[in-house]
């Protein structure tokens, strides 16, 4: 039976559960933090799946010190990862 199988395998389906609700909850308020520019740079990588700095001002009229302060806040909080360095750099979803 099902139950046999999750005692065997150990796994706590109650617990997992909650986890899933708690990311998702998380995910959908750190979604409605965002403000227009952002939306714009995450349509982007949505599309792209990766976004430089420059491709960040050109598509949200930022200036180099907010889109690199964006890009900087979303690699934090795990958003995005942040590839290469310099001039090379790219941030991918």
């Amino acid at each position: 039976s099902f139950s046999g199988l999750t005692r065997a395998a150990g796994v706590d389906f109650t617990a997992l559960f909650k986890l899933i609700i708690r990311k998702k909850i998380a995910v959908a308020r750190w979604f409605e933090s965002l403000n227009a520019r952002h939306n714009k740079a995450i349509q982007h990588l949505k599309k792209h799946g990766q976004i430089t700095l420059t491709e960040y001002q050109e598509i949200t009229n930022a200036s180099e010190a907010i889109a690199h302060r964006d890009l900087v806040d979303f690699a934090k909080k795990g958003k995005v990862s942040k590839q290469g360095a310099g001039y090379f750099a790219f941030y991918r979803a």
